[in-house]
């Protein structure tokens, strides 16, 4: 199954997530970059989150998979989705609106072209709640991986500081 179909069933319920309380950062400490801890997605492979906020209000999300395909070493690319967009902070909400989406998979060939959606609409974080101390950003939402509600959280460490 290429590396994107794995995706489409894992992102879902983040794309369509609706969230719950937490406490409230001042809105400059989200600006730069947040990481995941990687995840392995088969005994060769993983995946890995990236999150960059700027502070002019724009964000960039990155999922990339990393040796999933047969022959692939564990850290070579094996496909990637960046969403992008704008994002904007209310009482400890982190409202972002998707503005385009870039896609590549290894699976279609390792010159194949890049896949852009532009425009992108889809809901990401939808009204999610987030907190930030020693470092780490919490995002806490609901997400519907079988249509029914599932507490979710989802931490990054800081990555890069003020983007």
């Amino acid at each position: 199954m290429p590396a994107l179909a794995r995706w489409s069933s894992r992102l879902a319920p983040i794309l369509f997530a609706f969230t719950f309380g937490c406490s409230e950062p001042s809105s400059d400490e989200i600006v730069g970059g947040w990481i995941t801890a990687a995840h392995d997605v088969n005994p060769a492979g993983y995946d890995q989150s990236q999150l960059s906020f700027s502070a002019s209000g724009n964000f960039s999300w990155l999922v990339t998979s990393y040796g999933v395909y047969p022959r692939q070493s564990r850290n070579e690319v094996s496909a990637y989705i960046r969403i992008e967009g704008t994002y904007e902070i209310s009482n400890g909400r982190l409202m972002m609106t998707t503005k385009r989406s870039v896609t590549w998979d290894r699976f279609y060939g390792s010159d194949s072209p890049e896949v852009v959606e532009d425009p992108y609409t889809v809901a990401l974080f939808d009204r999610a709640r987030y907190s930030i101390g020693d470092n780490r950003l919490t995002l806490k939402y609901l997400s519907y991986p079988l249509d029914s509600p599932v507490a979710t959280q989802q931490e990054f460490a800081r990555a890069v500081p003020g983007m």
